[in-house]
């Protein structure tokens, strides 16, 4: 939902920011009566105002590996120790906590560098459902189209992959298949930050409407 990489957030709803005067990037301390971490926000339309969110799977001790020692937080530190009464597992939701600002800033590897459609309507298309009904059985040859490249030669295999965007979830699947097969090389959090991920295929998230109950087109 955010292409971080490389760090641990806070994501907050972008209204509770503006009420408590956070912005993103800015560090803010998580403490309960369990424990605290630091951490950076993030704006996540979509989520309640009276609700945060944090990744785990981060703040590994230190010697545990040398790509993943000193990334990130381990949220879990401010969890009280108890277990869900249904499934005997520890307790990793509804904690209540205190969120303190820290006058800090630290730049979060984003690939994506924002959010918001901005108007542009080329990336979402709307038509209304009778005029979808009208066209349900048209269909395009691609094969007949403007083409910016030079026709490949007749062969007798040709790799590819095809997807449907009326079922994607955006899961990015795809992109990590992509990099694997190809070989694509990995970068830094520095590089990221600098622009430089390197990726065949993308895949873009954006929120459209009210930040509290957000339609979330994407794009490939």
């Amino acid at each position: 939902m955010t292409t971080i990489t490389w760090d641990s957030w806070v994501a907050i709803n972008p209204n509770t920011c503006r009420k408590l005067n956070i912005k993103r990037n800015d560090i803010v301390k998580i403490s309960s009566t369990a424990g605290s971490f630091e951490a950076a926000v993030y704006p996540m339309p979509g989520l309640h105002p009276n609700t945060i969110e944090v990744p785990r799977g981060l703040g590994h001790a230190s010697g545990l590996s040398k790509i993943s020692d000193d990334v990130g937080v381990n949220p879990l530190i401010a969890f009280t120790k108890e277990e869900d009464h249904q499934t005997g597992l520890p307790k990793t939701s509804g904690q209540v906590i205190t969120l303190t600002a820290t006058g800090k800033r630290y730049r979060l590897a984003t690939m994506q560098k924002h959010n918001d459609l901005a108007n542009r309507r080329e990336i979402v298309k709307r038509i209304n459902l009778e005029v979808a009904r009208k066209d349900v059985r048209k269909t395009l040859n691609l094969d007949d189209v403007p083409d910016l490249y030079p026709k490949l030669p007749s062969a007798t295999h040709r790799w590819g992959m095809a997807f449907d965007l009326n079922k994607c979830t955006g899961c990015g699947a795809c992109m990590v298949a992509c990099a694997v097969e190809n070989n694509v090389p990995q970068v830094g959090r520095e590089q990221i930050n600098l622009g430089r991920e390197m990726h065949w295929i993308r895949l873009d998230r954006y929120f459209h409407g009210d930040v509290d109950n957000p339609e979330l087109p994407s794009s490939q």
